[in-house]
């Protein structure tokens, strides 16, 4: 109970008090104007939301792709232990209470352990949230692309003309087996043919008459 009359005495500020003096009317406002019926929402002093802003950097800094990948489960309690060994934070907030007893500089620490170690946890949970999201869609769209690599390497396939195919054409000047080629050179160009193709002579001489034979006709 104490701790919450610190908070109400120095840390915590009605919206008219506020007002008059803030150098951030902006967020002010902002918190204002998402107000429930029930007012639920508290407007803190310019020094407190600087020493926030402080914290979400710390935040950032402790609790990353970097860190996760250096200290993997660890990554939660080194960045609390990080940020509340953070003499410039630490300061910052014990300069916003006005204190006169030995006692409450003890709760002024406590909260400060606790709202560093609230804030961490908070921030390391949406960060591994978006984490697992990212992660999901990347593994998705892997797989999608998997598939459709696959799709076109079976369409490909089918597309192909074989040369015995090409032999047992008795169209007349082997038109089909004509028509068919040039739809697979217009599709996939040289270098599909050359992946389609082991012989790379039959694959050069067959694009070059292929597009001359075009050209004439």
């Amino acid at each position: 109970m104490k701790k919450m009359h610190l908070l109400e005495n120095n840390v915590i500020m009605p919206f008219a008090t506020l007002s008059n003096y803030t150098a951030n009317p902006e967020t002010l406002n902002v918190t204002e104007c998402h107000q429930f019926r029930e007012r639920g929402l508290l407007h803190i002093s310019d020094g407190a939301y600087e020493f926030f802003l402080s914290l979400e950097q710390e935040r950032v800094n402790n609790i990353n792709l970097v860190k996760l990948t250096s200290h993997q489960s660890n990554m939660v309690d080194m960045s609390i232990k990080a940020v509340s060994s953070n003499k410039t934070l630490i300061n910052h907030f014990g300069g916003l209470f006005h204190l006169d007893e030995d006692e409450d500089k003890g709760l002024v620490s406590e909260l400060f352990m606790e709202i560093v170690e609230r804030y961490m946890k908070m921030g390391a949970g949406q960060f591994l949230r978006d984490f697992r999201r990212d992660y999901h869609l990347k593994k998705s769209l892997a797989h999608r692309k998997a598939v459709l690599q696959r799709k076109e390497k079976a369409n490909e396939r089918r597309m192909k003309v074989h040369f015995k195919q090409m032999e047992q054409d008795r169209s007349p000047g082997k038109r089909i087996s004509h028509a068919r080629l040039l739809s697979l050179v217009n599709e996939l160009t040289h270098k599909g043919l050359t992946l389609l193709y082991t012989n790379v002579y039959v694959v050069h001489t067959t694009f070059v008459v292929l597009l001359v034979g075009t050209k004439k006709s």
